[in-house]
């Protein structure tokens, strides 16, 4: 069974109880986007090698974060990276969930890529499933800072030894 690892490493995990793309702060941590900016660059200041991970609205947050906080590099499995067109896989419930208008800037990523990082994407095939589809890669993917993973499923890359083997070349 290969489904755990050895990395002798620390780990900071943080959920959006908002379900708001992280954008409107982390319950008990931060309550805007500034202050999470803040407390991030805070976490990371003592570290010499640094990932930022999350997967679908996590792995927005670890593009989004890791391009104002640079922290070296970023894997992200099927995040959304577009957010307007993530928004019609939605119910109408959740389609409130998308951030404010002064938020819009950060709707898509596009605009927030950062040359100091590098991006390691995974990402559906097709674009069926809208919050997945294979757009939100293709979206960012002509920046040559951008790099596309196999597998799509983080559970997958752990039992074939894949994320094992980015983590430890990436945090030594």
């Amino acid at each position: 069974d290969n489904t755990r690892m050895t990395i002798n490493s620390d780990f900071l995990f943080l959920r959006d109880s908002k379900r708001r793309w992280y954008l409107d702060g982390i319950c008990g941590t931060s309550k805007d986007l500034n202050e999470t900016v803040y407390f991030l660059k805070k976490e990371c200041e003592t570290y010499e090698n640094v990932i930022f991970m999350g997967s679908s609205a996590g792995g927005y947050a670890s593009i989004l974060f890791g391009s104002l906080v640079e922290p070296g590099n970023v894997l992200a499995f099927t995040p959304q990276t577009d957010l307007k067109f993530a928004r019609w896989s939605l119910p109408t419930r959740a389609k409130r969930g998308i951030p404010h208008k002064e938020l819009a800037k950060y709707w898509n990523l596009r605009g927030v890529i950062n040359q100091n990082v590098k991006y390691h994407v995974t990402c559906e095939d097709d674009d069926t499933n809208l919050l997945h589809a294979f757009h939100h890669y293709r979206n960012i993917s002509d920046f040559s800072n951008v790099h596309r993973l196999h597998p799509t499923n983080p559970g997958e890359m752990l039992k074939c030894g894949e994320l094992e083997k980015f983590l430890v070349s990436h945090l030594i």
